[in-house]
């Protein structure tokens, strides 16, 4: 199965996706009971504040779209620097448990680094959230450390996080033949 990689962008004066697009992928979100996780400090409260973000010069969404073009996750860079940049990813439900999860996630990481110019891309993720540490560090990312009170939840406590980063060299030092076979780049 092919997957292709698709930025929001805007190509000729033509966006490769109506906001309709954009706030339905907001609304999948939650649909799939994932918005708690991937917003979960309540910066992001509604699918208008979602697409504002997304529409921003500060933020580069990228759809990933399955053959038949529906999404099957998703990954936007925010606090971009010039060497660096900070990673929000989800896979949606039909992902979960399947071999294409960890590939795809690797290749997020070099549309980052090859296309992008990224030399660094860092992660917050709460350290509660087993399931996305244990995904982060399947694609490659590395552990720095935890640090309390980083975040302040929407419920109105502080919360743990741990810190991540992956580099270029990181990567091409997780992957292996097998992570490439699935993908179209």
């Amino acid at each position: 199965m092919k997957y292709r990689f698709v930025p929001y962008t805007t190509v000729d004066g033509i966006p490769t996706f109506k906001d309709s697009d954009i706030l339905g992928l907001y609304r999948r979100v939650y649909e799939e009971g994932l918005g708690d996780q991937l917003f979960y400090d309540g910066s992001i409260k509604d699918e208008q504040q979602f697409l504002q973000l997304m529409k921003s010069p500060g933020a580069i969404l990228h759809v990933v779209l399955a053959p038949d073009d529906h999404p099957v996750a998703m990954w936007w860079l925010n606090r971009l620097e010039r060497t660096h940049a900070t990673c929000h990813f989800t896979l949606f439900v039909e992902l979960f448990g399947t071999k294409d999860r960890v590939p795809i996630g690797k290749e997020a990481m070099r549309i980052c680094f090859d296309h992008l110019g990224y030399e660094v891309i860092m992660g917050m993720t709460p350290s509660d959230n087993k399931f996305a540490l244990g995904y982060a560090r399947k694609v490659g990312f590395k552990e720095v450390g935890e640090v309390p009170h980083y975040l302040w939840s929407k419920e109105g406590h502080s919360i743990t996080c741990t810190m991540q980063y992956i580099t270029r060299k990181d990567l091409r030092d997780e992957s292996s033949p097998s992570d490439d076979e699935q993908l179209d780049g």
